[in-house]
């Protein structure tokens, strides 16, 4: 029984880590198209603050007195060698964790919003289908709308993506972001076709699919 029960899990662990890569490459899409919708999102910040467009006064020059520098100079530059040391190889320590849990923490932030909006939007529907909320019309439903939630998620981009060729200020080049924009959502819908293909296989419930 045991047994059983581990070579259960397994199966469901390996159909839904390909929907962790499915959630992370379809993050990676939305952050490409706010990349490519940058100038417009810096254009809208900066007329929100008040005397954006007031040129402020150019700085005046200093000049430093030679004793000054000398001294300045004198001072102890192995104590500075050493902090900046520590400091560079702290935010290449820092750097390296974000890599590493970056794509996990992306993955599983995505998922538990995909999962939380449908399951909160189940009983709207039902409501409006006029069904009641029992516990088989919720497990019948809430996995059709993050199947739904997840195919939006990656058309979306793609049409913002063919919507960026009429801003003005284009960051990248308008084929390439395409290119960009196609690879990623390939890799998006690849990897959730695999996920529910293995479900299917391996007989797992659809509820369990996240």
């Amino acid at each position: 029984m045991s047994n059983i029960k581990t070579k259960s899990n397994f199966k469901l662990k390996l159909a839904n880590s390909f929907g962790s890569i499915g959630y992370f490459f379809c993050s990676m899409q939305w952050f490409w198209v706010v990349l490519l919708y940058f100038s417009l999102i810096k254009s809208f910040a900066l007329s929100t603050i008040p005397n954006a467009s007031i040129d402020s006064q150019p700085p005046q020059p200093v000049i430093l007195d030679p004793d000054t520098v000398t001294a300045a100079s004198s001072g102890p530059d192995i104590f500075f060698i050493i902090i900046a040391t520590a400091i560079t190889i702290l935010i290449f320590a820092i750097t390296i964790y974000v890599i590493v849990k970056m794509p996990s923490t992306i993955s599983k932030a995505s998922k538990n919003v995909v999962r939380g909006a449908a399951e909160n939007a189940t009983p709207i529907l039902l409501q409006i289908q006029h069904k009641k909320d029992t516990k088989q019309n919720h497990i019948k439903l809430t996995p059709m709308l993050v199947l739904i939630m997840k195919l939006l998620l990656i058309i979306i981009p793609i049409g913002l993506t063919f919507a960026s060729l009429f801003i003005p200020e284009q960051l990248v080049d308008f084929n390439i972001s395409l290119i960009v924009s196609f690879w990623l959502l390939s890799i998006s819908l690849f990897a959730f076709l695999i996920q529910y293909l293995l479900g299917k296989v391996f007989s797992l419930k659809i509820q369990d699919i996240k």
